[in-house]
Formats: C-alpha cells, structure tokens, sequence
C-alpha cells in the first residue's frame, strides 16, 4: 500500500476513533465505547509510527512524527476515559502517557515550525494552538485521579485540595481558549468542566461536614452548611449541563444532588424555616421544598411571613419608642435648667423613666415579643415605682 492509501486509512481510523470518543463521554453507560475509540486511534498513530521507516521526505517525516505523537495522545486519553470509571490506578498511568505524548505533539511543531514552508506552516500554526489547549486541560485531567482515590477513602480535605488545584487549571484552559478564538466547542468544553469542578468541590465540603455529624466530632448543628453545599453542587451542574447539554453526565448529577437536598428536608422538616433563613430563601431550595412537600413549605411561608410582619410592626413602632424617648430626654433637660427643687427634679425624671418603661411594654407586647404574664409584671413594676415617688413627694410636703 502507497504512502497516500496509508494516509487515508489513517485518518479514516483516527475520525472513526474521534466520533466514538464524543459518544463515550456523553454518558456513563457508554463507557465501554472509550475502548473501541482508543482502538482506532491506537491503529492510526502505528500507520504513522510505520511510516517513519519509510525514507521520507522532511515535512512528510515530521508530519508522521507530530500526529503519532498526537494520536498516541488521544488513544491514552480514551483508556483513562473508561479507566477513570473502572481503575483509578490504570487512569493514572493512562493519563500520565495521554499528557507525555501531547506534550511531545507541541515540542516537535514548535522546533521545526520555522523550517516550515506555506500552507503546512500555517496549518500546524493553528494546530499547535489546539494541541496547547489540550496541554493544560490534561494537566488538570492527571489530578483527578488522586482526587477521586482521597474521596472514595473518606480523605475529604485532600480531595478537596486535588479538586481546587483541577479548578485553576481549568480555568487556565477556559481563559485559554476564549483568548485564542478557538472553536465553540473548546469553550463549551472548558466552561463545563470547571462548573462542573465546583460540582465535586461541594460534594468535598458536603462529605467532611456529614462525616463530622458521623463521628459526632462537632457538636454544632451542620445540617444548614451540609444543605448549602448541596444546593451549590446542584446550582453548578445545572450550569455545566448548560454549557454541554448533550453530556448526560451532567444530567445525571443534578438528579443526584436533588435527591440528597430531598433527603436532609424530608428528614428535617422542622427546621425549614431555619434552611430558609440560613440559606437567605434561595430559590432553588424553595423550589426543591414545594416539590419535596408543598403543604410544609406553605406552612414554613406563612410562618415566615408572620416573622417578617412582626419585624415590619416592630419598625414602626420601634421609630415611635425613639420618638418618646427624644421627648423624655428633652424633658428631663428642662426640668434640670428649670428653677423647680431638686426634688421635683428627680421625681420627673423618673416619672419620665416609668413612662418610657410603659411604652416600651406595650410596643414589645404588640409584637408579640413580651409574654402577656411579663407584660403585666412589667406594668405592676413601673407602676409599683411611679407611686412611691408620688409617697415621696407627698412625705416630703407633710414635712
């Protein structure tokens, strides 16, 4: 077979092994496709290794040389794609190959680009900003591992750290490919893995804080942070299954994330309310209490409205306290310039005490803030001092 026949079945392996790597990861029960993908660019990149042999031409050589490297590339990146899955130790190796040979890929263009001439030079130009974009977002792709090691062995701290460091990176590719024009599907790809990163960052942080609860290592109630983070891991897959609509997998994480939120209401019903005010009445959380159980959500909302009523009542009311007390202070200045004996001094002050005192009692009362039995003790006490300053003061006239 000619070196041209070679050429096309070798790019008639590697787009056959394209179109079954995007079936692949667009859902977990797909994952045994990864190594039919890996199998057609596995026989690609040998066509090109095979033709090195041969005695090429230079650009025929180079080119043989940079997309064995990257087909190699890709052929490891579909068995870490299903290994991720399977074997955490084997993704590792994989991935470690996929990003060797990428790396491999980018070096061999940048050292003989210049000695390229035409439409080659432009052509491996642009492919070498493509390749760079997958540099970097495998980079990030040989943490998972570690990540996902540290969760399944409960190490929530460390996988937390692996994630974290994944998000940067991440973020590295996305600036990347906004700032290099790359296509469409570069963006969609990099914008869902690093919401999708944030997916996992919350399940982190929801796993130490329900493992605390566990070995009942804090005594504080964390059922709020714990509901919190999994209304965030919700909120996020729902943005990365935006960016990549057609990756179930993103699906499949919001359905998951909504099932937990379920749980901790279901379990914890009596402390709705306290959710809603911890969680500043999120929306997603409300929307998850009416379809969790509408008739306690209602109840909750009507409770809360009460809530809210009262603090309005006590707005008000509470600018009408500040008003009598101007006025008592007011007072009690004129009464202490004024000429009147000392004694009737201090008996309007404090008449003026006493009444402020009875305002004070019927505004907490109206909000239902003060007992009805210790609005009446309050009213009896106020009342208990006003008449013996009126005692003093009639003791002192009889004097």
């Amino acid at each position: 077979m000619d070196t041209k026949a070679l050429i096309e079945e070798c790019n008639k392996y590697f787009n056959q092994g394209l179109r079954l790597k995007d079936d692949a990861r667009k859902s977990n029960s797909n994952i045994e496709v990864f190594l039919a993908a890996a199998d057609s660019c596995s026989k690609a990149a040998k066509i090109h290794k095979d033709l090195q042999e041969q005695d090429l031409p230079f650009e025929d050589l180079f080119q043989s040389k940079v997309f064995y490297f990257y087909y190699k590339h890709e052929e490891y990146d579909c068995l870490y794609g299903y290994e991720i899955k399977k074997n955490l130790e084997k993704a590792k190796q994989y991935i470690v190959e996929s990003y060797s040979n990428i790396v491999s890929a980018v070096e061999t263009v940048e050292v003989n680009l210049s000695k390229l001439n035409g439409d080659l030079k432009e052509r491996f130009t642009k492919m070498l900003v493509d390749w760079k974009y997958r540099q970097i977002s495998t980079s990030a792709k040989a943490i998972e591992p570690d990540a996902k090691m540290n969760s399944r062995k409960k190490n929530f701290i460390e996988a937390l750290d692996c994630y974290k460091k994944m998000v940067r990176i991440y973020k590295e590719a996305y600036d990347y490919s906004l700032n290099s024009n790359l296509d469409e599907v570069y963006i969609r790809i990099s914008e869902g893995n690093y919401y999708g990163l944030f997916v996992n960052i919350s399940q982190m942080y929801a796993g130490y804080i329900n493992q605390l609860q566990i070995n009942e290592i804090s005594q504080i109630d964390l059922d709020n942070d714990l509901l919190k983070y999994f209304i965030d891991s919700y909120r996020y897959s729902i943005i990365a299954f935006n960016s990549n609509p057609e990756w179930l997998e993103y699906r499949e994480g919001q359905e998951i994330m909504k099932n937990n939120i379920k749980l901790i209401l279901k379990d914890n019903k009596k402390k709705w309310l306290s959710f809603l005010i911890g969680l500043n009445n999120d929306e997603l959380l409300i929307k998850i209490m009416k379809e969790t159980d509408i008739d306690s959500f209602k109840k909750i909302a009507a409770k809360q409205e009460i809530e809210n009523d009262k603090l309005k009542k006590l707005f008000f009311t509470g600018g009408f306290y500040i008003l009598i007390l101007l006025i008592v202070f007011g007072i009690i200045f004129f009464v202490f310039n004024s000429s009147i004996p000392i004694l009737y001094k201090l008996l309007a002050v404090l008449f003026m005490i006493v009444l402020f005192s009875i305002v004070g009692a019927f505004i907490l009362r109206s909000t239902d803030s003060l007992s009805e039995e210790n609005f009446i003790k309050l009213m009896r006490l106020s009342l208990k001092i006003g008449a013996k300053g009126l005692n003093s003061l009639d003791d002192n006239n009889k004097k």
